[in-house]
């Protein structure tokens, strides 16, 4: 119980005043980041079903459902906009965890502070709170819980409700119930992603969604278990072994000095995390020997395990099996010198210079690269070219990566090309900098209706 009792006294604590500057900057590119993806995938067919879905079933008007402008529950706006969140794969990653711990948070964090009427500050208390625990309960379950686990749908209850409490500011007794609650509703399978299903990112979105309830019944006084996340048939047991609690002192004794916020990963690509290194590798070969596609023979890529386990199809036939296959993405970055949204378009899956470099490409296994996963994500790429040469290069981290960050204009031009596919870039622009400016708004229920930016898609 002392696990859970420092939790919760994080939690409780927590304030914008106490928190370093660069936390709070960091805070509000994860929002931006967030934004980002979601509002790039509301072309989507789920994102339109889950439209259709809140709209059918209907709720009171408390939270906005992103990109649609359309207002509902609090509890619809969290699966909907953690779901789409996490729909296009360019939402962010904490590597040492195997988790995407934004599309679960912020959805949470964000429709309580419009539903709460909280101020900009506390929502940004609210993400950090649910960063800084859900990544450590992250890193501490892995890489072991990821062999059947979605991380995102899992964990994430846990970030969403730690964030959701914090925005709600529960009592230590509240959070702790919101903290068991959510813990025995979290799930999400890895058959989905094996599987070309639309599990995956509602993982996210349930998450967000179960943590979001986890707070508001806790809030009523409804009972969770206090010791549900260490407990001896306690969600980490149950998910990882017996062994992973041993973990729990190590990774959380330093909340509040450490923040694993700053770890975070910005996204480069659209596509699987598990092809990022591999891509650039790929990018750089072409950069560096000036390789056109019809040069090369053939490709062999060889990466970590895990990137084999959920990034290995060979023959990708949709855009989704695409961003988990590591060969299509290496073959695309080769084929048109980048990998962006364009590049997972029917034209570009049926691009016949694309189709020959799968047919040469070879995945393997690096068993020395495991040794080392989830801290770096070793890929290397060697291409043997038609004069009979071999060039290669290894990438141990991603671009993203905090070992490889980007610069504050690659984010804005990421944020920028997403956010426009719905809006103009004016009103692009006023969200880049009301982001930026967040800690000032009084009332987070008027962020986006007075912005007056959405449009009736």
């Amino acid at each position: 119980m002392m696990f859970s009792k420092s939790v919760v006294n994080f939690v409780k604590e927590l304030s914008f005043e106490k928190l370093p500057s660069d936390v709070v900057k960091q805070a509000k590119y994860c929002m931006l980041d967030w934004l980002g993806a979601v509002f790039g995938a509301f072309r989507e067919v789920p994102a339109s079903i889950l439209r259709e879905f809140v709209v059918d079933i209907g709720g009171c008007e408390q939270a906005t459902l992103l990109p649609f402008g359309i207002r509902t529950s609090c509890l619809n706006a969290a699966l909907v906009n953690g779901s789409l969140a996490h729909m296009i794969e360019y939402d962010d990653i904490f590597k040492e965890g195997i988790y995407h711990p934004g599309a679960p948070v912020i959805a949470a964090a964000l429709a309580v502070a419009e539903y709460a009427k909280a101020s900009g500050k506390k929502l940004i208390e609210g993400i950090v709170a649910g960063y800084e625990v859900s990544t450590r309960l992250a890193q501490a379950m892995n890489p072991e819980h990821y062999r059947y686990w979605h991380t995102t749908g899992t964990v994430g209850a846990i970030g969403a409700a730690s964030a959701a409490s914090k925005v709600l500011s529960l009592s230590e007794r509240e959070i702790k119930w919101a903290l068991g609650i959510a813990g025995t509703m979290a799930a999400g399978l890895q058959q989905t992603l094996l599987e070309n299903a639309w599990g995956k990112p509602l993982h996210a979105g349930k998450a967000a969604f179960n943590g979001v309830m986890a707070a508001l019944l806790a809030k009523r006084g409804f009972v969770g278990a206090e010791a549900l996340l260490e407990g001896e048939k306690g969600f980490i047991r149950a998910m990882a072994g017996d062994e992973k609690v041993s973990k729990l002192g190590e990774l959380f004794g330093h909340l509040g000095r450490d923040f694993n916020i700053l770890k975070t990963t910005f996204k480069y690509y659209p596509s699987c995390g598990h092809t990022h290194s591999a891509i650039d590798a790929a990018l750089e070969l072409v950069r560096r020997h000036g390789i056109n596609h019809t040069m090369v023979e053939e490709i062999e890529i060889s990466t970590y395990s895990v990137a084999v386990d959920v990034a290995g199809r060979e023959k990708p036939m949709t855009s989704y099996e695409a961003k988990f296959s590591i060969a299509y993405c290496v073959a695309a970055a080769i084929r048109f010198g980048r990998v962006s949204l364009a590049q997972f378009e029917p034209c570009c899956l049926a691009d016949d210079g694309l189709r020959r470099l799968l047919s040469v490409t070879r995945v393997v296994r690096d068993l020395d690269a495991d040794k080392e996963f989830p801290r770096k994500r070793r890929s290397k790429v060697s291409l043997k070219l038609r004069n009979g040469s071999i060039v290669s290069t290894t990438s141990d981290y991603r671009r993203g990566d905090p070992e490889k960050p980007l610069t504050e204009e690659q984010m804005r031009e990421k944020f920028f090309s997403l956010v426009t596919l719905c809006v103009l870039e004016t009103k692009a622009n006023d969200l880049w900098n009301r982001v930026q400016s967040i800690d000032m708004e009084d009332n987070m229920s008027l962020f986006f209706s007075s912005l007056g930016f959405i449009k009736d898609i």
